[in-house]
């Protein structure tokens, strides 16, 4: 059995459950006798992320390491410990990344919305704007002081990790992007050249991936590059870029995000069988 000594009075507890029933003879808080005698060093007390005061549990553990979910969520601690599991259980570093999640997430977003993402629900829209306003005094809160400092951070976090691909440091290059063509990249022998810089100035033009050997442009589609929801129908832009690229004598290779998502397997036989076609004509 462990017994503890008061450091007030010297008295000896049987544990510390006695113990901190004791010291309140002494007029004296939990908190202030763990803070004053038992405190393991100057930093316990501080969150782990934000340096702000944390909240104080029992005298037997002492004070919680964060100091709100929030910190908790944004540890990179608790993110690495996240990532290793999930790589452990399914295969992916994010929840988000498994196509079966995004799959449930997009039906059960049907179901209650009618959009695979709510915000393209005007209900929720208005409720966003409004919780905005209330919040920040602005629709949206990207437009505050702090908004636009946090944009600022991203764009500058963005350029730096593009440049750590050896990607061009713009235009901006999406992960999902950057997965399609890294699984690409495993089924040629050819280097797939990442937003081009080199049409910039003949078309105005960064083709997302590009095959000089193959005279092959590759053209990754989000769904803001679609006028429908089932990624059909292009916007008129993208139908120009399309015959821009193709008129400097390229063959355009066009991919939705959508198509990517329900089925990889398929755009990957496509894009062998395409290359290898391409390289019978050289």
């Amino acid at each position: 059995m462990v017994r503890m000594k008061c450091e007030i009075c010297g008295r000896k507890c049987k544990n510390i459950i006695c113990l901190s029933s004791h010291i309140r003879k002494h007029k004296i808080s939990s908190e202030d006798y763990y803070y004053k005698y038992l405190r393991k060093n100057k930093s316990e007390g501080i969150c782990l992320r934000c340096r702000k005061k944390t909240n104080f549990v029992r005298i037997s553990c002492g004070y919680c390491k964060y100091c709100s979910l929030k910190c908790v969520a944004n540890s990179q601690k608790i993110q690495k410990k996240k990532e290793e599991t999930n790589l452990k259980h399914c295969g992916y570093k994010h929840n988000s990344q498994s196509l079966e999640i995004k799959k449930k997430k997009e039906e059960t977003n049907l179901k209650h919305w009618g959009f695979k993402n709510p915000l393209q629900s005007k209900k929720i829209q208005e409720i966003y704007r409004k919780t905005c306003k209330e919040h920040f005094g602005f629709e949206n809160p990207n437009q505050t002081l702090e908004g636009k400092q946090r944009c600022r951070i991203r764009s500058i976090k963005q350029r730096d990790l593009q440049i750590l691909n050896s990607e061009p440091s713009m235009p901006w290059i999406g992960n999902t992007e950057r997965e399609f063509l890294n699984v690409l990249q495993k089924y040629t022998k050819y280097k797939i050249i990442r937003n081009d810089p080199f049409f910039r100035y003949i078309v105005g033009r960064y083709p997302d991936g590009h095959i000089p050997e193959l005279q092959l442009f590759i053209q990754f589609d989000e769904c803001h590059h679609f006028l429908d929801k089932e990624c059909k129908i292009y916007k008129q832009d993208d139908i120009n870029c399309t015959l821009e690229l193709a008129s400097l004598g390229y063959i355009v290779w066009r991919v939705s995000e959508l198509e990517w998502k329900n089925n990889r397997e398929k755009i990957i036989k496509q894009f062998k069988f395409l290359v290898q076609n391409l390289q019978e004509e050289q």
